[in-house]
């Protein structure tokens, strides 16, 4: 019998950092849309009138295991400030989305 390797879950009262840099773009969306919308199932529902994407698509996306892309994500983009400015942030186009920023 084989054992899996990395699939250990974090022990209790652990801290885990999630930085932008490691996490990578499913990561940095999911970090953007919570703050703004929250977890819960309002925050999905928000969500899902925003891009007209299923309910299960957004809650991957809230939950990191996928990211929107195309038309969805410039729906998210243009109702979430957050995620807009990390659209601006992994293009490396920051300095460009306000003046006042230069």
């Amino acid at each position: 019998m084989r054992i899996k390797m990395g699939t250990g879950v974090p022990e209790k009262d652990t801290i885990v950092q999630l930085r932008p840099e490691t996490v990578g773009y499913r990561g940095t969306l999911a970090m953007a849309l919570r703050p703004e919308l929250g977890s819960g199932h309002r925050a999905i529902k928000t969500a899902m009138r925003w891009t007209g994407a299923s309910e299960r698509t957004v809650e991957y996306w809230f939950a990191g295991e996928r990211g929107p892309s195309g038309a969805p994500l410039i729906l998210l983009a243009r109702h979430s400030d957050m995620v807009f400015h990390m659209v601006l942030i992994g293009a490396g186009r920051y300095d460009d989305a306000d003046p006042e920023m230069r």
